[in-house]
This record gives structure tokens, C-alpha cells and sequence, in this order.
């Protein structure tokens, strides 16, 4: 590469927007959704997370509910 080539790529890389950081991701399980809004609530007012990060709720459902005996 060409010493005018690396001076112009130098230049461009330093003229272009600095990249953001990444909005952190929580991940939530919580066994149904009001569960999971509430703790999310928690966390942000607890302030292990902020209102503008990404939020996973894993809700955990029983594929075979019991059966009450009749």
C-alpha cells in the first residue's frame, strides 16, 4: 500500500463517527410475564440496569401440567 493511500485511510478512519458502545443485554426467567416485568422494573429502579437496555425474559412453562385427580 502506498504511502498516500495509508495517509487518506488514515484520515478517513479518523473523520468517521467513533462507534457507540453496545446497549447491554438482562436476561430475566421468571416463571410468567408479570414476573419478569416486575424484576425488570427492579433491576432498573435498583440500578443495575438502565431504562434504554435490551431485556431477554425467559418464561418457564410446564410442558405437562399436572392433572388434578377426579
Amino acid at each position: 500500500m502506498s504511502r498516500s493511500l495509508e495517509t487518506r485511510l488514515a484520515k478517513l478512519e479518523a473523520a468517521s463517527a467513533p462507534e457507540k458502545a453496545p446497549t447491554p443485554w438482562h436476561r430475566i426467567i421468571a416463571d410468567n410475564h408479570a414476573e419478569a416485568d416486575a424484576e425488570q422494573v427492579a433491576m432498573i429502579a435498583d440500578g443495575r440496569a438502565q431504562p434504554g437496555d435490551n431485556f431477554i425474559h425467559r418464561i418457564i412453562v410446564d410442558p405437562n401440567p399436572r392433572r388434578e385427580a377426579a
